[in-house]
């Protein structure tokens, strides 16, 4: 739907230290990555210790924080959590937090959340790989002498998107009171839609949730004669709007006495009238 940002790649790398010994929640952080429509971004990663025990379970998060929006983006950012040890069926990685993430103002921070138990003898190091267009590599070397592992991969990714909903814009409306099958309808636009609200002269009339594409419907028969003003205003997941404004006009319906008289009765009624004058006249005649 909207241009994909490649962002450069960042690597950094933790190194190992033989009496390592951080404390809780050790942060490790990038500095502010541009990409090339020009917004920037900031990334870090988040470990309980890098103080690593067989038997135990860790949990590692990755944050990825907007600095800025320059104008709409839409990156799609694929994270991987990679773990190598001397033998991949010794260690599992279970998901905490998983699934698409959406990331829209400036200050927002999206975290992704997993736990590694470690059960074996001989781990190499943990990475995290942030997709393909934002990229960012760290690494923390537990036994760096082995040259040789396994890898297990748990996937999840995230979505930056940054694009209002948008909606048609449809006719105004004529009709006669009393006619049926007059509706107002519009297509709205948007890859993570939520809700709608249908306001009736400032006055909600119709709301609930909408779908990418699919109509929005309104029945607008029944009115009495005068004009409204319809305004639907359509929402995404990211609190982004759209709306548009339509006019219905309902006449008045003519009444009975209203109808004037047909000529044929008009024609009627003359000959009549002229009749009787002329037998008036031939009365008069001597």
């Amino acid at each position: 739907m909207g241009k994909k940002i490649l962002i450069p790649l960042v690597i950094l790398i933790i190194p190992f230290l033989s009496s390592s010994t951080f404390a809780e929640t050790t942060t490790y952080s990038t500095s502010t990555l541009t990409s090339s429509g020009g917004s920037t971004y900031h990334l870090y990663m988040e470990t309980d210790t890098l103080n690593w025990q067989l038997g135990k379970s860790y949990i590692f998060k990755v944050g990825i924080e907007v600095l800025s929006f320059a104008g709409d983006v839409h990156d799609f950012h694929d994270i991987s959590l990679y773990v190598m040890f001397a033998d991949a069926s010794n260690f599992e990685i279970s998901e905490i937090s998983s699934g698409l993430g959406i990331i829209s103002s400036v200050g927002q921070t999206y975290s992704y959340i997993w736990t590694v138990d470690i059960d074996e003898t001989y781990p190499l190091s943990f990475s995290v790989f942030v997709g393909s267009l934002f990229r960012e590599d760290i690494s923390f070397a537990i036994d760096p002498e082995t040259d040789d592992g396994w890898t297990k991969v748990a996937d999840i990714s995230t979505e930056i998107e940054n694009f209002a909903p948008t909606i048609d814009t449809i006719s105004n409306i004529n009709y006669t009171e009393g006619e049926i099958g007059n509706t107002l309808t519009w297509t709205a636009h948007d890859e993570n839609p939520a809700s709608y609200t249908i306001m009736r002269d400032g006055q909600s009339i119709s709301s609930g949730a909408w779908i990418d594409g699919a109509p929005i419907t309104l029945s607008v028969d029944g009115l009495d004669s005068g004009t409204y003003i319809y305004i639907i205003e359509v929402s995404d997941e990211k609190g982004l709007k759209a709306t548009d404004s339509v006019t219905v006009t309902v006449k008045s319906k003519p009444k009975k006495n209203d109808f004037p008289i047909p000529v044929l009765f008009d024609s009627l009624i003359f000959s009549f009238l002229s009749m009787g004058l002329i037998r008036k006249l031939l009365k008069r005649k001597p």
